[in-house]
């Protein structure tokens, strides 16, 4: 008897489950207890129906993210994209759905991004460009990109009046 059978013996069927679930990260006896204790229990069908729903979940999760890719490709090869302020987002989208307007827009990570361009791009089929217009006209939604043509350019300047700051103090300080 190994010491990892003593000591799964006293385990839950949910963590002997989690140990064969991802046996990669166990040593090969740990894993041979855990399936010894397995087949003590009579376990293996439950094991298969949590594999079999884990499969399933994850099948699912690549079928979601191909969708989202095939819809990306679909709707940016037209080329009609605008960026529209964050705070604008719920009524623009309910604009759109009211007009049954199928429409992409672009996940955009949260952080700083997202703080320094404070914007979301959309994408539209050709055949709802007008469409699009006149509700961004009735909402009169700014639909410029968000461009700072020089984001840093602050920080520069910050930069410039420290360094000017500290060369005068050493000027001065030379001088007395």
């Amino acid at each position: 008897m190994s010491d990892f059978y003593v000591r799964y013996k006293t385990y839950t069927k949910q963590q002997i489950f989690e140990i064969l679930l991802k046996k990669e990260d166990y040593q090969v006896d740990a894993v041979k207890a855990a399936e010894l204790i397995l087949a003590e229990n009579k376990w293996d069908t439950d094991l298969k129906d949590l594999f079999d729903k884990e499969n399933e979940i994850y099948q699912e999760e690549i079928s979601e993210k191909a969708e989202y890719y095939r819809k990306a490709v679909e709707f940016q090869k037209d080329r009609n994209y605008f960026n529209i302020r964050t705070s604008n987002v719920p009524k623009f989208e309910a604009k759109l759905v009211k007009h049954n307007i199928d429409f992409f827009r672009e996940n955009k990570n949260v952080g700083v991004q997202l703080d320094s361009y404070p914007t979301e791009t959309y994408y539209f089929k050709e055949k709802d460009v007008a469409t699009v217009d006149k509700i961004c006209i009735d909402l009169k939604l700014v639909t410029q990109p968000y461009a700072d043509a020089k984001p840093f350019f602050r920080f520069e300047i910050k930069v410039i009046l420290i360094v000017v700051v500290i060369l005068a103090s050493l000027v001065l300080f030379i001088n007395s």
